[in-house]
């Protein structure tokens, strides 16, 4: 469909292809903005229409699970992802690192990373950084990352002091 506007020529996308690029914008906008629930409604909406998801959408509502708290929920996500054949991204790693940490199951996340290293993916340092912000066993954490090649930068270092200084060992941190 094509329309003039002030003299230049407008094309309007009227497939459902063109509407879901719409919708994953709405989508990205909804997350950003924090509307967890909103996100996950909408996603739902979004499979309804015949909009196929995708690492990247499925990975968006992993996040709001996790952020919901629900982590249980986010694995049941992710076994549904590989049943459909979509290769996990190091976003989706991340991502439920991030969702234990927050709900304090720091042993899981350390779990889990071990299962990606073993699984063949390389963690980088956001992952690392997730772990070291919700871990006392920082200290060992990073000489890890070091044997696996991941140098450790400034944002590290200062996730890895702040946490110290949480969990009041001010001096480790020092």
């Amino acid at each position: 469909m094509m329309m003039m506007m002030r003299g230049c020529r407008t094309s309007f996308v009227s497939s459902s292809s063109g509407f879901g690029v719409l919708q994953r914008l709405q989508l990205g906008a909804t997350v950003r903005m924090k509307h967890y629930q909103t996100a996950v409604s909408l996603l739902r909406r979004m499979e309804l229409l015949g909009i196929h998801r995708n690492i990247y959408t499925l990975n968006i509502l992993l996040n709001c699970f996790c952020r919901l708290h629900r982590v249980d929920v986010g694995f049941l996500l992710w076994g549904k992802m590989l049943k459909l054949g979509l290769q996990p991204t190091l976003i989706t790693f991340s991502t439920l690192i991030n969702g234990l940490c927050i709900q304090g199951k720091v042993a899981q996340a350390m779990r889990l990373l071990e299962d990606m290293v073993e699984e063949g993916y390389q963690p980088n340092l956001i992952i690392y950084g997730t772990v070291l912000n919700g871990t006392t066993r920082a200290i060992s954490l990073l000489r890890i990352m070091g044997e696996r090649g991941c140098a450790p930068d400034i944002i590290t270092y200062s996730t890895l002091i702040d946490g110290l200084c949480k969990d009041n060992h001010a001096v480790e941190a020092l």
